[in-house]
């Protein structure tokens, strides 16, 4: 609504919430002030939007807290609550799937394969294929967990995840420890 005005809002909820205050003001001149009372109204949905937002996100922290297939998940590495109810709700019990590689594949985690005249060429992750969302959530685990690596390693997964960092990068290794967990 008010880039249809000309006027520009910074990306982020701090700019949001400052560009609202400024626009809403007396003096203002960026708006019209015929649509001043809309965007207030559009900033109060927005804002219970928001409200509805947290209240669920702490119902769904104590609901994993309260399960023990969550409580299971989320002591694997880089999987919190979000990631452990994505899990529980994407892949069940896991009695569907013969073993860990095809639940990692249900989920989209595995490189593609593109093999030919004995020649085995691994292409990316599926970016279409499983659930974007829970691929994503985990990502971002995995993310968190390499970049809290320390220098020297003192489990066997550690320096694992420290050659493959070196090796790979840190965006293949990321899904390399998806895919592992």
């Amino acid at each position: 609504l008010c880039f249809e005005y000309g006027a520009t809002i910074a990306l982020g909820k701090k700019s949001l919430r400052q560009a609202i205050t400024q626009f809403n003001s007396p003096e203002s001149k960026d708006l019209p002030e015929q649509i001043k009372p809309l965007l207030m109204i559009l900033w109060q949905q927005y804002q219970t939007t928001e409200e509805h937002y947290k209240a669920l996100t702490l119902q769904l922290k104590q609901w994993v807290t309260q399960s023990e297939p969550c409580k299971r998940l989320m002591k694997l590495e880089g999987v919190s609550h979000i990631g452990a109810a994505g899990l529980l709700a994407c892949l069940g019990d896991g009695q569907g799937f013969k073993n860990g590689r095809h639940a990692a594949v249900f989920v989209g985690v595995t490189p593609k394969q593109h093999s030919s005249g004995g020649k085995v060429v691994m292409i990316g992750i599926d970016k279409h294929g499983g659930d974007k969302y829970l691929r994503s959530i985990l990502y971002q685990g995995a993310l968190s967990v390499i970049s809290r690596l320390p220098v020297e390693a003192k489990t066997y997964k550690q320096q694992w995840l420290i050659n493959l960092v070196r090796r790979v990068g840190i965006k293949r290794a990321c899904v390399a420890l998806i895919n592992k967990t």
